[in-house]
């Protein structure tokens, strides 16, 4: 079976040009008032959304949690040298900021609001003496680069069209959030090491990403994101919003733990940046989730796994040496996605034949510098539920014959609405397999 969901999702097919070009159509709709919109108006702001005014949020993202979140009035500083880079400059020195139209005194903690305002030329801010950043609500406006060696943010993030943001750090808190980005082109702002990916701009969120929220509590992520390493979901929740994307690194497992959950809604996507043929790209001890009660997938949403060596043998002696494959112990196998026998896995869907979890080989081109070219390798990949599978509406792709490990057989007879794509080894009885290898993976920490 063939469908052009599925295709315009894992890269396949035979327009690429069409099906970036689609994404971008898909995104601007999504992504509403990114743009023209905003520059005909009085920007909204982190600290200030406008969630009301849908010129720059659409119906689908006025559900989010985060819309229904009340904050106290808090300190507001603007950055006091727009369209100018001085170095040495440290975003850290309240003087370097004005609050009420004078250089602030005080420091800048949990309960400060930033903005760094558009301006008619480019501009950067950084830490350059590597000290955290703390804050509450971020804007980083047209034409500005904020450079953080290390973040911890409280509040809203917004990233403006033009504007660009690198940042190594947390998202913590004990209130909803959002991420968003609004750039679909590349910021002028930009330097050179910022990385694109077809038509979408993503926001570089520096090589290590935790979500740190309390119980219940979620960020969602509005817009095109990456790390260039790790994520990990310690605590709370992350969303992947509408057409939205998050492209973790491929050079470490990402996990989500056992009181986290991550959610795709209608239209996201979330696989790594490269292939990673070694290790785990997912391993779930709390909660993988495609769609919600309260908000059921209308659109199919992707879940992106690469394809990986099944032997260490099959890598690079120097890598497996070096011990860069050590992250399955006792078991010289690697899957793209895991789901532990603590771990769960969920979809809800607003109409299961028409909207769905899509996994498949993500078809990412790069490929992880710690693995080889790994063109030798077959391209199919491996997926394992040994916990609890609240399965209604998912469509597998490009699984190896055995890809899809059950605890038993029978776990299979409680899943429901199950499709298969394109670029399946065999047959559906042939994907199946039961898992009898060990079970102590390792999360980070």
């Amino acid at each position: 079976m063939e469908r052009d969901g599925i295709r315009r999702r894992i890269g396949s097919g035979k327009a690429p040009a069409a099906g970036r070009a689609a994404l971008l159509r898909r995104s601007v709709t999504a992504l509403l008032g990114m743009g023209g919109a905003i520059a005909a108006a009085a920007a909204p702001a982190a600290h200030a959304p406008r969630y009301s005014d849908e010129r720059f949020w659409t119906a689908e993202q006025r559900k989010g949690a985060f819309v229904k979140e009340t904050w106290p009035e808090r300190r507001l500083l603007v950055w006091g040298t727009p369209g100018k880079t001085i170095r040495g400059q440290d975003v850290l020195d309240p003087a370097n900021w004005l609050e009420n139209g004078k250089p602030a005194d005080k420091p800048i903690d949990e309960n400060t609001d930033l903005l760094l305002p558009d301006s008619g030329g480019p501009y950067r801010a950084m830490n350059p003496t590597g000290s955290q950043l703390i804050c509450r609500h971020l804007t980083v406006g047209r034409n500005a680069w904020l450079n953080l060696v290390r973040f911890a943010g409280y509040g809203n993030i917004w990233v403006r069209e033009g504007g660009g943001m690198w940042w190594d750090g947390g998202l913590k808190g004990d209130k909803h959030t959002f991420v968003r980005n609004d750039n679909l082109l590349r910021p002028k702002s930009a330097p050179p090491v910022s990385r694109y990916i077809g038509d979408r701009t993503l926001i570089r969120t520096g090589n290590h990403l935790g979500i740190a929220k309390a119980p219940g509590v979620s960020v969602e992520f509005v817009g095109n994101f990456e790390t260039g390493d790790d994520l990990n979901i310690a605590a709370g929740t992350m969303v992947v919003g509408p057409d939205s994307s998050f492209c973790p690194g491929d050079r470490s497992v990402q996990g989500i733990y056992p009181k986290a959950r991550l959610v795709l809604l209608s239209g996201a996507r979330f696989h790594k940046r490269g292939n990673q043929h070694y290790g785990v790209d997912i391993l779930v001890a709390g909660e993988l989730v495609a769609g919600t009660e309260e908000r059921p997938l209308t659109r199919d949403c992707f879940l992106g796994i690469s394809y990986k060596a099944r032997d260490p043998d099959d890598l690079m002696d120097s890598v497996v040496k070096r011990g860069r494959l050590r992250e399955v112990r006792g078991s010289p196998r690697y899957y793209g996605l895991v789901v532990l026998p603590e771990g769960a896995i969920r979809t809800h869907s607003a109409d299961p034949g028409k909207a769905r979890l899509v996994l498949g080989w993500h078809r990412q081109p790069r490929v992880s510098r710690w693995g080889g070219d790994g063109t030798h390798l077959v391209r199919k990949i491996d997926t394992v539920f040994l916990g609890e599978a609240q399965i209604n509406g998912i469509e597998f792709n490009d699984i190896r014959k055995g890809g899809i490990l059950l605890p038993s057989p029978a776990a299979r007879c409680r899943w429901e609405h199950v499709f298969y794509g394109e670029g399946n080894e065999g047959e559906a009885e042939e994907l199946y397999g039961t898992f009898e290898g060990s079970t102590e993976f390792k999360l980070k920490g």
